[in-house]
């Protein structure tokens, strides 16, 4: 079943992980921050966290370690303006004793179809687009959905960046998206993946308390992310969709 919206982790209930490592895929995706894949077990000690389904554990550190916060609370706020993204959860490693945030896996539910996910920058990279890490032009993401009639793309690309807008995220980069795709029909069939990424959310506060200074900073970053991303991203998002 795809993700579902989990009851909110209550301050006190931080969990306390010695779960195993995936067999077959121990080492999370790419990205910048450490990751684990860790296997659930059948009966699991929380009513928000799923038996026998991979979570992946991240362990930011030093300068980065207040973005564990940053996954749990931009979840949060995902589930109030009704943005699917997947659960996230406080935890802490038993055997290292590392804090990090538990997120579960968005696709390999039990009831889901044999779902696989491929990153959007796969494709952006064989139509030979010149893929920056930490950018992303969403007028080359939106061209790839178009072409391969990615169902409800309009709607994916319009909900994330207001999202991303209202958090202050500044990490939609070409690595951050991706596609679910079913090879079990006739001919492939592709969705978007939730939306993932939110450990750059309220990057004006820094390490310092909220002031007015910080509040401008955070409004002037978030109205960019909405409206100075790429004005040929609008374009894209209206123009018709070529014939087959």
């Amino acid at each position: 079943m795809p993700i579902q919206p989990q009851p909110r982790q209550l301050p006190n209930d931080v969990l306390q992980l010695d779960w195993p490592d995936d067999a077959e895929h121990p080492i999370g995706p790419q990205g910048a921050k450490p990751k684990r894949v860790l296997i659930s077990p059948d009966e699991v000690p929380r009513h928000y966290l799923r038996g026998g389904h991979r979570y992946l554990f991240k362990v930011p550190e030093g300068a980065r370690a207040r973005q564990i916060w940053a996954e749990v609370i931009a979840y949060e706020i995902a589930k109030i303006v009704d943005v699917p993204v997947p659960p996230a959860f406080l935890a802490v490693n038993t055997r290292t004793g590392s804090p990090g945030v538990l997120i579960e896996f968005f696709y390999g539910h039990v009831g889901d179809p044999p779902l696989r996910f491929y990153e959007g920058t796969d494709f952006l990279q064989a139509r030979k687009v010149d893929v920056e890490v930490g950018h992303g032009g969403l007028r080359d993401n939106i061209r790839v959905c178009r072409r391969h009639r990615v169902i409800g793309w309009r709607d994916w690309w319009g909900q994330t960046l207001a999202f991303d807008a209202l958090i202050g995220n500044t990490d939609r980069h070409s690595q951050n998206w991706g596609f679910l795709i079913d090879h079990t029909t006739a001919e492939p069939t592709y969705s978007l993946a939730p939306s993932r990424t939110r450990d750059r959310p309220f990057s004006a506060v820094g390490r310092s308390a909220w002031s007015c200074q910080t509040s401008r900073t955070f409004t002037r970053r978030s109205r960019r992310t909405a409206l100075g991303t790429e004005a040929s991203f609008w374009a894209a998002l209206l123009t018709p969709a070529p014939s087959s």
